[in-house]
């Protein structure tokens, strides 16, 4: 189409589902010659994508939340490609609206996980998705209600109830600092 500005423009839809979040180069040539009439780069970006989505192997190695040892070690095996393809597969079969580009389910997932990580870090355990914490939080997601318990002469409690049940935490460090660990559930 050509502009006002005596330039030729072409708008083209490029379906980014196939694509890595990588950069990739675009050549225009006019019909068989031999030099291109124009060259631009583009990225594929994915503005708010959990960063523990970053790096393919901690994201396999993340399943492990809601996957098996054994499930987990047959996703890891395999060239970088055959990973790949064993994530995105896994992914695909869970996809809550699969005619879309974006899996919710799988951006939910990871996004608890790096807020777990951030939020539910302690002295004992620096990565905060390890914690008991922030395993209920992968799994069930924020809580319905959050209650803290002050009782004299006992550790803090802090209970998370989601619906019918709840999970009671206490703090096990004496410092002050929160190292809460998982009681049970009621």
């Amino acid at each position: 189409c050509p502009s006002e500005h005596g330039l030729t423009y072409a708008l083209v839809k490029i379906p980014n589902a196939g694509f890595e979040n990588v950069a990739y180069s675009i050549l225009v040539k006019e019909n068989d010659a031999p030099r291109p009439i124009a060259r631009t780069f583009f990225k594929s970006y994915w503005p708010d994508m959990p960063a523990s989505l970053y790096n393919l192997d901690i994201a396999i190695e993340h399943l492990k939340f809601i996957l098996d040892e054994e499930q987990v070690k047959e996703i890891r095996q395999g060239s970088d490609q055959e990973k790949e393809k064993k994530f995105r597969e896994f992914w695909a079969q869970r996809d809550p609206s699969p005619r879309t580009v974006y899996n919710e389910l799988m951006a939910e997932y990871y996004r608890r996980i790096d807020f777990a990580f951030k939020e539910f870090g302690n002295a004992g355990e620096l990565n905060g998705q390890e914690s008991d914490m922030g395993k209920v939080y992968i799994s069930y997601g924020p809580p319905d209600n959050k209650e803290r318990k002050f009782p004299p002469n006992k550790r803090v409690m802090e209970i998370w109830t989601y619906g019918d049940k709840k999970f009671v935490f206490e703090n096990q460090n004496e410092t002050g600092f929160a190292n809460f660990v998982l009681l049970g559930t009621e």
